[in-house]
C-alpha cells in the first residue's frame, strides 16, 4: 500500500484515519494485534548444561538453498536469492554454514533476521478499502533468515510428521497432497455414506496464520519431544519479532507477540502442528473433518434433519471452544453450510415439499445460526446442494468470458493479437481455470453442466477464430482445434487414473494396472478423439465446416492452421453473406449481386463477380499439386501453403465485396 493510497482509507469505529502513519498503525494492529512484551519463552542459557546438538552439513545447506526461488522480493537487507546461490559456489559457503551451526548451538535466531518489511495487498477488487480485514499482509524477510528457517524446517520434519500426532486429515503443506485430493475425499465421503443426508459446514478463520499463539507452537513441539537444540532455536525465532511498514520519509514498526508471518518458511509447518490438535479433538468427538491449511470442512450425516442437528451442534461447540482457547476468531459471516446429500425420503429433507420442507438444519455458532448457502465455494470449486456442478461451470465460464472480453480492445476482426496468441492464452489460462480439480468432480458432470461449459468456451473461440457470433459451437471447436470441454475433463480425469495406476474402462479402451502408462495415455487420447469424432459425425450443426474438416484428429494435427476473420466466414458459412443474413432475419433478400443465392459456396466457387480472384488462386493451387481448384474443401486445408492461398482468396473476395457497396 502506497502512502497516497493509504491516506484516510481505514475506518475505525465509524471514524476514518487522517494520515498515513495513523492508517498504518491502525491497519497493523487490526492484522497483527497490539504489540507487548510477551514471548514464546526464551531458550535455555545455562552454558554448564548445554544441550546436545547436531551440526548441519553442507549437503543440508545445499538442499535448503536449492529450494530458494529466484526473483522473489528481498528483505530489508536487500540480499537476493541469486546472490546466495552464487555465494554457494565460493569458499564463503563454509563460513555461512558455520554461522548457521553456531546459531543452532547457541539456540539463537539473530534479531536482525526477524525484522520483516510489510507489504499489504488488497485481497480483491471488490473488497471494502476502508476495512482493515480487506488487506492481506505480506512480510518480506531476509533470504539469509529464510534459509535458516528452511534448515530448521527440514530438521524438525520428522517431529511434525510423527504418526502418533500428525493427522491424516490435513492436506495442506503435506507432500503428495493437494486441494484436488481433499476435494476428491470429501466427494467420496458424500458418495459412500449410507445415511440419507449429509451436511457440510465450512469454517472461515480470520487471520489464522497471523494470530497463532506462540505458546501453542512451543507446547506442540514439546509434546512431540522435539530435540532441545531445535526447540531453543524455535523459541528464539518466536521472540522479539518486528514488522515495519515504510512510507515516504517515515515508517511504522510493530512488535509482534503472535502469529507466523505470511511469507515465512516455518509458518505453514507451525500451523499444521497446532491444527493437528484441532483435528484430534474432532476425531475424539466422532466427527468427520478435513483441513487444507486453515480451511476446515466438517461433514455431518444422518437420516433426518433433526439427527443431523443433534450430531452437528456438539461438534461445532467443541470446534468453537478450541478456536477460543487458541485466541483465534471464526468469522461468523463467512462460515457457511450446504447440504451435499439430501435424499427425497429423508425426514426434513430440503427436497421435501409441504410443512417443514425446504428448511435447512439449524446449527448455531456463538449463539448465531450458521448461514445456509447454495452454492458454496470450497477450495476454488463452487459446489451446489446435492453436489451439483452447474454453478461451478457458470462461474469459471464467466471468469473466462471477462478475460477474453477484455481482449476486445486488442483483438479486432481485422487486426490485433493473432490466432496463435489467443490459443496460448486459451491453453494457459482458460483450460487450467475450467479444468481445476476436475480429477475430483469429473464424475459429477451431467448434460446441463456440459452445456454450460461449452457455452463458456464460445468466448475464447470467437476471439481466436474472429468468427461471427452466429457460428455454431460444434463448428468453432473444430475450426479452433479446441476439444469440447466435457471431453477435456474426461481426458484429464482418466489420465490421472492412469498416473495412479487405477484400472478403468472408457468406450473401447480398457486400462489395467500392469499396462504401460505411456501407451495407455496414447490410447486414451485416441479414444477421446474417437468420441469427439462420433459427436461431430452426428451433429446437426456446422455442415459447411464438416466439408473442410470431416476428421477431428486430422484437424488437431494441423497446428499450423490458423484461420482469420475472412477465412472463418467461409469455413463456417456465417459472415457477410446474404443467404445466411436473410436466414437470421437481418436481410430481406438472399441474392448476390450476380442474381443467385449468396451462400459461402457460391461466392467461393461459382460467382462470376470474383472470377479473376478465383482464377489467380487456382493457378497458385495447381503449383502446390491441387487439381480440383477450390471445389474440394478438404484439399484447401491439406498444407500450410495451400491454406494460405485459400486465406488470401477469402480476403480478396470479401474485400472486393465490401468495396462494391461503397
Amino acid at each position: 500500500m502506497t502512502p497516497e493510497r493509504a491516506m484516510s482509507c481505514i475506518s475505525v469505529e465509524g471514524h476514518h484515519t487522517v494520515d498515513w502513519k495513523t492508517t498504518m498503525e491502525t491497519l497493523m494492529e487490526a492484522l497483527f494485534g497490539k504489540g507487548d512484551d510477551s514471548t514464546a519463552g526464551e531458550p535455555s542459557t545455562n552454558t554448564q548444561t548445554e544441550p546436545a546438538w547436531e551440526r548441519w552439513t553442507m549437503t543440508d545447506l545445499q538442499q535448503a538453498i536449492k529450494k530458494t526461488k529466484k526473483g522473489k522480493a528481498p528483505g530489508q537487507d536487500r540480499i537476493e536469492a541469486e546472490m546466495l546461490i552464487e555465494l554457494m559456489k565460493s569458499p564463503v559457503a563454509l563460513d555461512l554454514l558455520d554461522l548457521y551451526n553456531e546459531c543452532r548451538r547457541r539456540g539463537y535466531f539473530p534479531s536482525a533476521w526477524k525484522d520483516a518489511k510489510l507489504v499489504t495487498l488488497l485481497k480483491s477488487a471488490d473488497k471494502d478499502v476502508t476495512n482493515p480485514k480487506s488487506y492481506r499482509p505480506i512480510c518480506l524477510l531476509s533470504i539469509i533468515s529464510k534459509t535458516l528457517e528452511r534448515l530448521i524446517n527440514n530438521s524438525i520434519k520428522p517431529v511434525l510428521l510423527d504418526q502418533r500426532y500428525a493427522s491424516d486429515r490435513q492436506y495442506g503443506y503435506r507432500e503428495k497432497r493437494s486441494t484436488v485430493n481433499v476435494i476428491a475425499e470429501v466427494l467420496r465421503q458424500v458418495d459412500e455414506t449410507p445415511d440419507k443426508m449429509l451436511l457440510a459446514i465450512l469454517f472461515d478463520v480470520t487471520g489464522a496464520f497471523d494470530n497463532l499463539k506462540w505458546t501453542s507452537i512451543v507446547a506442540g513441539l514439546q509434546k512431540r519431544n522435539c530435540p532441545v537444540d531445535l526447540l531453543n532455536l524455535v523459541k528464539s525465532y518466536l521472540s522479539d519479532r518486528r514488522v515495519t511498514a515504510y512510507g515516504v520519509g517515515e515508517s511504522v514498526t510493530l512488535k509482534l507477540t503472535k502469529g507466523c508471518p505470511q511469507g515465512s518458511i516455518l509458518g505453514p509447518s507451525f500451523w499444521n502442528l497446532c491444527a493437528d490438535d484441532l483435528l484430534e479433538v474432532i476425531k475424539e468427538a466422532s466427527g468427520n473433518a478435513y483441513m487444507y491449511a486453515d480451511d476446515l470442512i466438517v461433514l455431518v450425516s444422518g437420516d433426518s434433519r433433526r439427527q443431523i442437528e443433534g450430531r452437528a451442534q456438539p461438534l461445532v461447540d467443541k470446534i468453537s471452544k478450541w478456536f477460543g482457547e487458541q485466541e483465534l476468531k471464526i468469522s461468523e459471516s463467512k462460515t457457511e453450510m450446504v447440504m451435499l446429500k439430501c435424499g427425497k425420503n429423508a425426514k426434513g429433507s430440503l427436497l421435501k415439499t409441504g410443512k417443514g420442507g425446504y428448511r435447512p438444519p439449524t446449527i448455531k455458532l456463538l449463539k448465531k445460526s450458521i448461514k445456509y448457502s447454495d452454492p458454496v465455494k470450497y477450495l476454488g470449486v463452487t459446489l451446489g446442494a446435492q453436489c451439483k456442478m452447474e454453478k461451478h461451470a457458470q462461474c469459471t465460464g464467466l471468469r473466462a468470458k471477462r478475460l477474453f472480453d477484455r481482449l476486445a480492445v486488442i483483438c479486432k476482426a481485422r487486426w490485433g493479437i493473432t490466432f496463435s496468441n489467443i490459443r496460448t492464452l486459451y491453453k494457459g489460462v482458460y483450460l487450467p481455470s475450467v479444468l481445476y480439480a476436475v480429477e475430483a468432480w469429473n464424475l459429477l458432470l451431467n448434460k446441463t453442466t456440459s452445456k454450460k461449459m461449452a457455452s463458456a468456451q464460445r468466448s475464447p473461440m470467437l476471439r481466436m477464430s474472429k468468427g461471427y457470433a452466429t457460428a455454431s459451437t460444434h463448428a468453432l471447436q473444430v475450426i479452433c482445434a479446441a476439444m469440447p470441454p466435457d471431453l477435456e475433463t474426461h481426458k484429464r480425469y482418466y489420465k490421472n487414473l492412469i498416473k495412479n495406476n487405477i484400472a478403468f474402462t472408457l468406450g473401447q479402451m480398457q486400462f489395467n494396472q500392469d499396462d504401460d502408462k505411456r501407451q495407455a495415455i496414447s490410447r486414451l487420447d485416441n479414444e477421446i478423439l474417437d468420441i469427439w469424432q462420433a459427436q461431430w459425425n452426428t451433429s446437426d450443426k456446422g455442415d459447411t465446416t464438416f466439408e473442410y474438416f470431416p476428421d477431428v484428429k486430422a484437424r488437431m494435427q494441423k497446428q499450423w492452421l490458423e484461420p482469420d476473420y475472412f477465412s472463418t466466414q467461409f469455413l463456417t458459412g456465417h459472415g457477410d453473406l446474404n443467404f445466411k443474413l436473410k436466414k437470421l432475419g437481418l436481410k430481406e433478400d438472399d441474392r448476390c449481386d450476380c442474381g443467385l443465392s449468396e451462400t459461402a459456396e457460391h461466392v467461393l466457387r461459382d460467382c462470376k463477380l470474383y472470377e479473376q480472384e478465383r482464377n489467380d488462386a487456382v493457378r497458385q493451387l495447381s503449383l502446390e499439386g491441387v487439381t480440383t481448384g477450390v471445389r474440394n474443401a478438404q484439399e484447401l486445408t491439406r498444407t500450410g501453403k495451400i491454406f494460405n492461398i485459400f486465406k488470401k482468396l477469402c480476403k480478396r473476395i470479401l474485400t472486393k465485396k465490401e468495396e462494391s457497396r461503397r
